[in-house]
């Protein structure tokens, strides 16, 4: 039940603005180039290529989209290896960022801008106890892949208190992700003092 009913309200991670989801494999440099909003045609077009070509390095940038498809995108860069990078003047949003984790190298040259994931609609034959679970699950989900990409649950909680539905944490360096990997805080302290920025306001 907790599954349809992510899909039927939409779980997301902001879009900032609609874009179409674009991807793009340079057989020269071995280039994956992803950009638009996170979605599970994305994120399919993403694995064809992956499973038909060699991916060194994937760009990301993209103004968010589908929680999930954040979440399997980050799973098959990590499964591929690749390197990724946020291109000068580019922004990965969301569900967009959050896939960028799942690289164990990210050079970050534009911004990455990371929020908890929020519903865009709420459906009326659905009762609270269900939407909770659902948030209940989308949580704990949320967290497993923050482990399995070597980043502190304790960050899952910054954004969780810290963030809104336009309210961002920003990441503009490489290395802060390497220094939250080699760091762990107890769960309820913040991380670190983060640049945030707002959209809409």
């Amino acid at each position: 039940m907790i599954k349809t009913l992510a899909l039927a309200v939409g779980l997301t991670l902001a879009a900032v603005s609609p874009a179409a989801a674009l991807v793009v494999y340079d057989e020269t440099t071995k280039n994956l180039a992803v950009s638009g909003s996170t979605t599970n045609y994305q994120v399919t077009e993403v694995y064809r290529y992956m499973r038909n070509n060699d991916v060194l390095s994937v760009t990301l940038s993209g103004n968010g989209g589908e929680y999930y498809a954040g979440l399997r995108l980050g799973n098959m860069i990590k499964k591929e290896g690749s390197v990724v990078i946020v291109p000068v003047g580019r922004t990965c949003v969301s569900s967009c960022a959050f896939a960028a984790l799942g690289s164990a190298r990210v050079i970050v040259d534009g911004e990455l801008w990371y929020h908890a994931p929020y519903l865009t609609l709420v459906p009326t034959n659905v009762t609270i106890l269900e939407i909770t679970q659902m948030f209940g699950r989308a949580y704990v989900d949320m967290a497993s892949y923050l482990v399995s990409v070597g980043i502190p649950v304790s960050f899952g909680h910054d954004l969780l208190v810290q963030t809104t539905t336009n309210k961002f944490i920003v990441i503009d360096d490489g290395y802060q992700i390497e220094r939250m990997r080699a760091t762990e805080v107890p769960w309820g302290k913040a991380l670190y003092e983060y640049r945030y920025v707002t959209v809409g306001e």
